[in-house]
């Protein structure tokens, strides 16, 4: 697995409680890439979680479709699409993010 998207857009106890779960992602999967996508005004909240490799930023007044777009900037194959917020917005952005399913042997 090399590529992990975590979607956590708000609620500063919420994305706080998502560190637990980064870590676990990152002691199972090591060399994976952990990217974290957040709403701006709580992106400083998991900003020093050690875990994560990048942090995308959902800024305030940014559509759904750009959002989409700056996630497809940082990578058009995700391994594994983890969404913690699960609310309508989440999941649209999980089926047009999409992970691609792993080759068959």
């Amino acid at each position: 697995m090399d590529r992990i998207l975590v979607i956590r857009f708000s609620a500063m106890g919420d994305v706080l409680l998502a560190t637990p779960v980064l870590r676990q992602l990152k002691e199972n999967f090591p060399q994976a890439q952990i990217h974290f996508v957040v709403k701006q005004d709580f992106a400083e909240f998991i900003a020093a979680c050690p875990d994560l490799d990048n942090i995308i930023v959902w800024q305030k007044n940014e559509s759904l479709w750009a959002l989409r777009q700056k996630i497809a900037a940082q990578s058009r194959k995700w391994d594994l699409i983890l969404d913690l917020q699960s609310n309508l917005r989440s999941r649209i952005l999980s089926w047009l993010v999409r992970a691609q399913p792993p080759p068959l042997p």
